[in-house]
């Protein structure tokens, strides 16, 4: 509501592998297929672009495994999108599943299982967004969040993306992309962690003062 009242339009992108439109649309998004899903929120930011949004003002925000479908269409695409949030994102998808991290295996139904399967892992390859991470990329300003004791998506995740990106200089770019880490309230966020959480998000897409 407070973003509404700003004048920010929210935009939602349900793209293949969600269950908006049946088990047809999530099966064309699941496993083999995953970077429909990729495609679609790409198609998603150009159709925004499209009715007169200003790629420096258009923000992906992704929670947990959104996070990766976003990360990849940035990693694809960066000059779409102005800034990015990342919450809690599931952004190491290779080494988690590749050496079956906790609560990973669970999501072999999702991917596929890569340690057996070679387009499975051809697949996560591809859409990996702390793996396809590359140097002299002018990435979006982003917001990385993690919380300490999050055991869904552990911390080193948001930790170790950020320690990556900063790491990506691009000639002329100078913005700082932001870390902040809740110290409790797990993967959901706590009301307390929460309440502040999205007083950070809210001040970012609004490009005021932000600083973690």
């Amino acid at each position: 509501i407070p973003l509404l009242r700003k004048g920010v339009i929210l935009a939602f992108a349900h793209t293949r592998g969600g269950g908006e439109l049946g088990k047809s649309w999530y099966d064309r998004g699941r496993q083999h297929n995953k970077l429909n899903a990729v495609e679609d929120y790409l198609a998603c930011a150009r159709s925004l672009i499209n009715t007169s949004v200003d790629p420096d003002k258009l923000v992906a925000k992704a929670f947990s495994a959104g996070g990766v479908i976003a990360g990849a269409a940035i990693n694809r695409e960066p000059e779409l999108f102005g800034s990015a949030i990342m919450l809690n994102a599931f952004l190491d998808v290779k080494m988690s599943m590749n050496q079956k991290m906790a609560l990973t295996e669970h999501e072999y139904d999702e991917w596929g299982d890569p340690t057996s399967d070679p387009k499975a892992a051809d697949v996560i390859d591809n859409i990996c967004p702390m793996f396809n991470l590359k140097s002299n990329i002018k990435y979006p300003r982003m917001l990385i969040i993690g919380a300490l004791d999050d055991m869904n998506v552990p911390f080193w995740h948001a930790t170790s993306f950020h320690a990556k990106l900063e790491s990506t200089t691009h000639e002329g770019q100078n913005q700082q992309h932001l870390l902040y880490m809740a110290e409790q309230g797990g993967h959901q966020l706590a009301y307390g962690a929460r309440l502040e959480v999205a007083s950070l998000m809210n001040s970012f897409i609004l490009q005021l003062d932000v600083k973690t």
